[in-house]
């Protein structure tokens, strides 16, 4: 009897402890692409989906469909482009992201912008270097970020533009600008140190729905102490 109970604790607690092990399991960068819901608001209120799609290594079209309401974007190997299409933010509807055999079902979880307090840069003041760690929280959560180096600070807050220095889609903890795995890098160009950039973060879950971010961090970029 006593070996039966054991048994059964013993199963639990197997259960309980697989458990977490997947849920803290890490994100991983898709060979292909990826899909971000952001939330945007206009000037008078309304608020819209909108679907960001950026390529690893996929080429040709991606279609995002829900309901009624659907658009598409033809897309390369090491783009970002917005699908010109505002999906209604009704939580519980679900966007679908297909591209060749990959598909991404996104559940739309909130009806406006969120503002979660997330993120830090583990540097001692307002500089940075190519090994400084760009991190999503302090805790075990999953997390998908943007970030993006520019020469100025209107240009940080949006997709990669001329003023664009480095901008990469993130699966991991902690980002640093020389990492080269977990990633999907859109643009990497030659930052010139002891030059003031500004750094704009932008944070999603892990059902790739955006909750909050870090705008415009403005910083001078150091030579990494060999």
């Amino acid at each position: 009897m006593k070996k039966a109970v054991l048994f059964i604790l013993s199963a639990s607690l197997f259960i309980l402890v697989s458990g977490c092990a997947e849920k803290t399991k890490p994100l991983t960068a898709p060979k292909d692409f990826t899909a971000l819901l952001d939330y945007k608001q206009l000037p008078g209120g309304k608020t819209y989906g909108s679907v960001i799609i950026a390529s690893n290594n996929y080429g040709g079209k991606v279609k995002a469909v829900c309901g009624a309401k659907k658009g598409d974007v033809n897309i390369k190997p090491g783009q970002i482009k917005e699908i010109p299409a505002a999906f209604d933010l009704v939580v519980g509807n679900t966007i679908t992201v297909k591209g060749g055999e990959r598909i991404i079902q996104i559940p739309v979880k909130y009806d406006s912008p969120r503002a979660f307090s997330l993120g830090f840069v583990d540097s001692p003041g307002a500089m940075f270097t190519k090994n400084t760690p760009f991190i999503t929280t302090r805790g075990k959560g999953r997390y998908i970020s943007t970030i993006h180096v520019a020469t100025t600070k209107k240009t940080s807050y949006s997709l990669p533009g001329s003023g664009t220095k480095w901008f990469a889609v993130s699966f991991k903890r902690s980002t640093a600008i020389n990492d080269k795995e977990g990633l999907i890098v859109i643009k990497n160009k030659k930052i010139e140190p002891r030059k003031i950039y500004y750094v704009t973060t932008y944070y999603y879950d892990e059902d790739h729905n955006y909750i909050g971010g870090n705008p415009g961090w403005e910083a001078r970029y150091m030579p990494a102490k060999q």
